[in-house]
């Protein structure tokens, strides 16, 4: 396959190549490639996590945000904090 990329794409891709950082413009290319099929697969993992709070707040199971709401879990957060409890899994990188 050929592909037809702006020349300031090209230089990019070039200078990626001659900085060492990558073999040649195939594995630069693929590298972008790979990096946007990830971008793709999260934001898809974000638009069902929205329709699945969308669809609980249909059903009254939400809790509506409002700044008195945050505030509240800053403090529950700062209390634990000085507890010394530890972030749930759920919560960690």
């Amino acid at each position: 396959m050929s592909v037809k990329v702006p020349k300031d794409v090209e230089e990019r891709v070039l200078h990626l190549v001659e900085s060492g950082r990558y073999r040649d413009s195939g594995d630069a290319m693929r590298e972008a490639v790979n990096l946007l099929e990830e971008r793709d697969r999260r934001l898809s993992w974000l638009q069902q996590a929205v329709a699945r709070a969308d669809e609980a707040l249909e059903r009254g199971e939400g809790v509506p945000y409002s700044p008195e709401l945050l505030d509240e879990l800053e403090e529950k957060s700062e209390e634990r904090f000085k507890r010394g409890d530890q972030p749930g899994s759920d919560v960690l990188p």
